[in-house]
């Protein structure tokens, strides 16, 4: 996998991870906000761009067929009537990318907003004369803010992310890349092409969403959709702040709905810290019996699922699993196969070493090549010689 797109954190991130044609009518939009209200501060605040000046004027987003304009509810009311030729709802508006983006308009509402929220500023200080007031509206408590900002985090609206981020150039790349021609493991696959550090990304920022929504997202025929379901709960089970219970659904669906799990990138998504996390002080029978089955990524999720293990300085499992899948007959299953023996190797070469001495005559030659890249040369020669004879 490539290296991971961190979410944006200014405005100038966020803009570049659009097509050009999409960047610019995104600055634009920007340009318009900023000099409507000159005095407003720029920052990132539900994944895109903000602007606040006496509390939060205006927002805007793109996506794959419109600008998405967000001047809360009293911005579309006071502007009713010209904004009716656009689809909209409460405090927000559709600006179609195919047609003029009417910036006049947007200057107008901005402009309202600013002169909205000095009224509201002023007022505030004008309630008791001389007596400082700090909160005069009560925060949602943390357990509700959460749920509302659950119910934004929808299956579609991460599609509809997705589709503003599709590339052709980019969907040529991952057809090469992912085995998908008849007779491939990833045959019948479907791509819409997503750079994958931007896929990240974008399931960084959707790290909330219910899991009955991510579950939709892995039903998506679309191969990057399903990677945004796992990555969702990969990036959600690295958080420290996780639950037992919000780590359990992740695992309990991921091995559900494992008949939707179809490919490498997917299994790794999946298994290199969440399942692993979820079993490390619980029983771990369900491995054992995924490595015996005659599902290739059902294998490779059980030797995968030891890399927490190892992360924690306990080898024996990935031992244990790796003499089931010893004698494999999957590419796929020797290269994961020989990446955690390699792993388990920088924990202690010793038990790496007795490992190899038993099995390398006959173990599969990508998986011993795997398992011993980290060697000096004499020590690889070695090995690779015991193959040979």
């Amino acid at each position: 996998m490539k290296k991971e797109t961190p979410a944006a954190k200014s405005v100038d991130e966020y803009l570049e991870i659009f097509p050009v044609a999409v960047q610019n009518i995104l600055e634009k939009v920007r340009q318009t906000i900023k000099t409507a209200a000159p005095k407003a501060e720029e920052v990132i605040s539900y994944q895109m761009p903000a602007y606040k000046y006496h509390g939060m004027l205006v927002y805007f987003a793109g996506w794959k067929n419109h600008i998405g304009f967000y001047p809360t509810s009293s911005g579309t009311n006071a502007f009713k009537k010209e904004l009716s030729v656009y689809k909209g709802a409460k405090g927000s508006v559709q600006f179609p990318i195919g047609k003029p983006i009417p910036l006049g308009l947007i200057s107008k509402i901005v402009k309202f907003r600013v002169k909205e929220n000095e009224a509201k500023a002023a007022a505030k200080k004008n309630i008791m004369p001389g007596i400082k007031i700090k909160k005069i509206i009560t925060p949602l408590p943390a357990k509700e803010k959460k749920t509302v900002l659950q119910k934004e985090l929808t299956a579609k609206q991460f599609i509809e992310r997705l589709k503003a981020l599709q590339s052709d150039e980019e969907l040529k790349k991952i057809q090469r890349y992912f085995k998908s021609e008849k007779g491939d493991y990833g045959y019948g696959d479907k791509f819409m092409g997503i750079k994958m550090g931007n896929l990240f990304a974008v399931a960084k920022e959707f790290r909330e969403m219910p899991i009955a929504e991510i579950e939709k997202l892995l039903e998506n025929p679309i191969h990057e959709v399903r990677a945004g379901a796992v990555s969702i709960m990969d990036k959600a089970s690295r958080n420290k702040k996780i639950t037992e219970s919000r780590l359990k659904e992740f695992y309990e669906l991921y091995m559900r709905r494992h008949d939707r799990i179809n490919n490498w990138d997917l299994v790794d998504l999946g298994c290199l810290y969440m399942t692993g996390s979820y079993l490390f002080d619980k029983p771990r029978t369900i491995l054992y019996k995924l490595a015996r089955s005659k599902n290739l990524w059902e294998r490779r999720t059980a030797i995968l699922s030891t890399c927490y293990f190892l992360r924690k300085g306990e080898i024996a499992d990935t031992f244990k699993i790796a003499e089931i899948l010893v004698d494999d007959k999957e590419d796929l299953v020797h290269k994961a196969t020989g990446w955690m023996l390699r792993f388990a190797g920088d924990k202690n070469q010793k038990e790496l070493l007795k490992f190899l001495d038993k099995y390398a005559a006959t173990m599969p030659r990508t998986l011993l090549r795997y398992s011993i890249e980290k060697f000096d040369k004499k020590k690889k020669e070695y090995y690779m010689g015991m193959k040979k004879v």
